[in-house]
């Protein structure tokens, strides 16, 4: 059911953008995305030895906001791993 519910969502905002959010939200990014890159990598060269992995999940944090963040001399956002 669940597996349903997913591809309902999917389709009802299609074109909204928030997909990518939904599946890390849900975590299954990791097994999407590498399922699309696979499918994909016959018809687009530049795939070929891309894979997606855990810490692609979320993005940088701004180095202004983690300056921005110190209080008493420490800061308090650390950068999200891999970047």
């Amino acid at each position: 059911m669940r597996k349903r519910v997913r591809f309902e969502h999917r389709l009802e905002f299609a074109e909204e953008g928030h997909y990518f959010f939904d599946l890390v939200r849900w975590d299954v990014a990791e097994e999407y995305i590498n399922a699309y890159i696979s499918r994909e990598k016959k018809h687009i060269g530049y795939l070929e030895g891309v894979v997606f992995e855990k810490n692609n999940r979320y993005f940088a944090i701004p180095l202004t906001e983690i300056d921005r963040s110190y209080k008493d001399g420490v800061p308090t956002l650390v950068q999200n791993p891999g970047y």
